[in-house]
């Protein structure tokens, strides 16, 4: 959920940067029911919190939770919820899912479906375009005859420079530290993606993009049941992997698109700003050209 909401719209709205800093700390204090003792929220993976600034790409990269909530309370939580569920056609969402915890950390009352979460991910391979899902194109008779076509229409949901500079974000998921590194496919063309994983070890997920496909992999019980599941391999991922390297094993070279508006600048990796002569350590960035 974080880069469909609150990533894509924080940087479509100009609230953050490839490498603003946000404090990797507790948001907030929250109690699950009423009398109970509150506790730090949101928890990260590892269960620590670094007390310290993390820049934009490196807390998505290594999906950090308490800096996506920051960044999508900057991106507004109404904004998420209006977008998922009218522009990416996301069908499971109720009302009281209007929440930092089900709108960036995925909490949402019935979940959401591969098939609808690979849709939403569409628009970070092609430009910022939403095109009607669908599962066949036509219908015909044994003579040729159409009788049932569904309606597809392609939509700009997202600017093309918002989707670019989200697409180069995922590519650090899956290089460096990011949660799928090593997890590309192989050859020349580029691997970007996703990781999810629910805090009770019900639900991974991996969505990866490439310059052909966005698919979307799922691993659990229908029926919630914990899985059993150790460290090492990320199953679904491993999984996408896989299957990717069938799928596209021998179509030509392509590249995402790219939007020759964004800027790519060397970035000061302490303080997030553009680099000056006396930065020590620099990377280089993407930027919105009016940000």
């Amino acid at each position: 959920m974080k880069p469909i909401g609150a990533y894509a719209l924080a940087l479509q709205n100009n609230k953050i940067t490839w490498s603003t800093p946000f404090l990797d700390a507790p948001v907030r204090q929250i109690a699950e029911k009423e009398g109970e003792e509150k506790r730090d929220w949101p928890a990260n993976f590892s269960k620590t919190y670094s007390e310290k600034e993390i820049l934009v790409a490196d807390a998505l990269a290594e999906s950090i939770n308490t800096i996506a909530v920051r960044v999508g309370e900057k991106a507004g939580i109404g904004n998420i919820y209006r977008f998922m569920k009218n522009s990416l056609g996301i069908t499971t969402l109720e009302p009281k899912d209007k929440d930092a915890g089900p709108m960036v950390l995925g909490s949402s009352t019935q979940g959401i479906t591969p098939y609808e979460l690979a849709g939403a991910y569409m628009m970070l391979g092609n430009g910022g375009n939403f095109t009607t899902l669908h599962c066949y194109e036509s219908v015909q008779t044994g003579y040729g005859r159409e009788v049932l076509k569904p309606e597809i229409v392609t939509t700009r949901v997202l600017d093309s420079d918002t989707a670019y500079v989200t697409n180069r974000l995922l590519q650090g998921v899956m290089q460096g530290n990011g949660t799928a590194a090593g997890y590309a496919v192989r050859g020349e063309m580029e691997s970007v993606g996703k990781i999810g994983t629910s805090s009770d070890n019900r639900d991974y997920w991996f969505v990866g993009l490439t310059p052909y496909y966005v698919t979307a992999t799922w691993y659990g019980y229908d029926s919630g049941y914990p899985l059993n599941v150790q460290n090492g391999t990320h199953a679904p991922t491993a999984a996408w992997k896989a299957v990717m390297q069938q799928a596209q094993a021998k179509l030509p070279y392509l590249e995402f698109p790219v939007d020759t508006t964004v800027v790519q600048k060397d970035y000061c990796t302490e303080s997030g700003g553009i680099a000056t002569p006396n930065c020590r350590r620099v990377k280089k960035g993407y930027y919105q050209a009016d940000n």
